[in-house]
């Protein structure tokens, strides 16, 4: 039996053990609703969604918090059908009704707040939006603090209307710069084993210069409702990664994103096993690796420089030195350096990759070592290595 049809045997049930409108029939109906939502069939979704939110009207009243949350999936849905100014009414609806359900301040009002903020930007008004998240954002951290994963999202939110508008940070400034002499991967993170603070105790420890542990969050619509991942990010000199930019990122909130629906790829990748990147000359980057990963972890041969991070490898070489590392693979000439030009990715199958990307028309070639190997332009400017383990 199908999850969908588990839960429509329960609501059908529900409806004959308890009625039509009983509360718990009612929540199972919103339960469906987001299987449903979850498997695309939105017009399924709604007709549920709309039962609910007129039966909560007749029993609980307009501003009642349930009334209103039933309300909030409703426009949702009709958001993703398409219609925003409709999504839009009801999603104003609820912002002048939740006073009176969550209070002025209430977390429930602000993430109402947030939620149409993200509605009116989609619609084009970016400095409407904005006013809303920074109203939203200075309840939420006066009210629960700037960590608070409610007030990490409103943050994003509103960077990401900053952006738009075009007021951009240091940080969205270097990526526009990237993106104007580039496409495809731009940094590598590394995952600390400890928390950031020891992290940062260790890298302290070898004479560098980490920086403060930054928050990270950004609210995730999920089909059992919304959450918000966050992160920690710490980041070092340039100097101290030369060729190289980086960052640790610790999963503050691993549960949300590892989920194993999305650890299960249909190309038949499951890890990455190393990053080559193009620079000038390896030889002055040498002594900054041997300081920041050990001695025993950085090996040479001829102009090729490879350092052992866990089970992953960084390479760095040069354009000439990459192209006799693998003969018949071809980077563009004015490729920008220091950049990172390749991927090799871990794969369980190499012919369930092989068809994979045959399936999907995706040009590849194969190389003498069993590797299959996807030029850089059919992926986004970067060399794509698969190998089997």
């Amino acid at each position: 039996m199908s999850e969908i049809e588990d839960r429509e045997d329960r609501v059908a049930a529900l409806r004959q053990a308890s009625g039509e409108e009983h509360p718990d029939t009612l929540a199972a109906m919103l339960d469906l609703a987001e299987v449903l939502w979850a498997e695309g069939r939105l017009a399924a979704a709604r007709l549920l969604e709309e039962q609910v939110v007129a039966a909560r009207r007749r029993l609980l009243g307009e501003s009642h918090g349930d009334t209103l949350k039933a309300l909030g999936k409703l426009a949702t849905t009709i958001g993703a059908q398409g219609d925003l100014h409709e999504a839009r009414r009801l999603q104003e609806h609820i912002v002048a009704h939740a006073p009176v359900a969550w209070g002025e301040d209430g977390r429930d009002t602000l993430r109402a707040l947030n939620n149409l903020a993200g509605t009116v930007a989609v619609q084009g008004d970016l400095l409407g939006a904005r006013e809303l998240l920074e109203a939203a954002l200075a309840e939420m951290c006066r009210r629960f603090g700037e960590e608070d994963g409610d007030s990490l999202a409103a943050m994003g939110n509103l960077a990401a209307v900053l952006w738009q508008i075009g007021e951009r940070d240091e940080h969205a400034d270097h990526l526009n710069a990237f993106l104007s002499r580039r496409e495809g991967p731009m940094a590598v993170a590394f995952a600390p084993e400890g928390s950031p603070e020891v992290a940062i105790q260790a890298l302290t420890a070898l004479g560098l210069h980490p920086s403060e542990p930054r928050a990270l969050g950004r609210q995730l619509e999920l089909p059992e409702g919304t959450v918000v991942p966050r992160f920690s990010l710490v980041t070092l000199l340039a100097e101290e990664t030369p060729g190289l930019e980086c960052f640790l990122c610790t999963h503050l909130t691993p549960q949300l994103v590892r989920r194993p629906e999305w650890l299960a790829h249909p190309n038949g990748v499951f890890g990455l096993n190393s990053v080559h990147l193009l620079v000038a000359d390896t030889a002055p980057l040498l002594p900054a690796y041997d300081r920041l990963f050990g001695l025993h972890e950085v090996t040479t041969t001829d102009a090729v420089a490879s350092v052992r991070a866990g089970p992953h490898r960084i390479l760095f070489s040069t354009p000439d030195d990459f192209m006799t590392m693998h003969p018949g693979t071809e980077i563009d000439p004015d490729f920008p350096l220091p950049g990172i030009a390749a991927l090799e990715l871990a794969v369980q199958s190499r012919d369930d990759t092989a068809d994979f990307l045959t399936q999907w028309q995706i040009p590849f070639d194969e190389a003498p070592d069993g590797r299959l190997t996807v030029p850089a332009e059919e992926a986004n400017g970067t060399v794509l290595f698969f190998a089997e383990q």
